[in-house]
């Protein structure tokens, strides 16, 4: 699964341009316009040493916790709505045949 690149352009600590530009060229859903991998390895970023040493896991694997649970929070909705939505489809296809089946009342 690609993630979403505009995620990682949200990330609070100092993350230089140059690292959020490599991580949304290789995030880019679209193979055209994504980055190779010989263009990931010449970008500034990754060939110019302008890596920071800041210690980023932590907000980082917080961020994708969240990520995941919007992700789990929304396929919920949908599952939801197919619920309803297939009950309201048999709901009908039921009640037509409850009522042909019902017993005639006797006089």
């Amino acid at each position: 699964m690609i993630l979403p690149s505009f995620y990682l352009l949200t990330i609070k600590p100092k993350i230089k341009i140059t690292a959020k530009d490599l991580i949304k060229g290789l995030l880019t859903t679209n193979p055209q316009k994504r980055l190779t991998a010989e263009q990931a390895l010449q970008h500034p970023w990754v060939a110019g040493g302008d890596a920071s040493t800041a210690d980023i896991l932590g907000v980082v694997a917080a961020g994708l916790l969240k990520l995941n649970a919007k992700g789990k929070f929304k396929a919920a909705v949908k599952t939801i709505q197919a619920t309803i939505h297939m009950k309201n489809l048999l709901g009908g296809e039921h009640s037509e045949a409850a009522t042909s089946e019902e017993p005639a009342a006797s006089s």
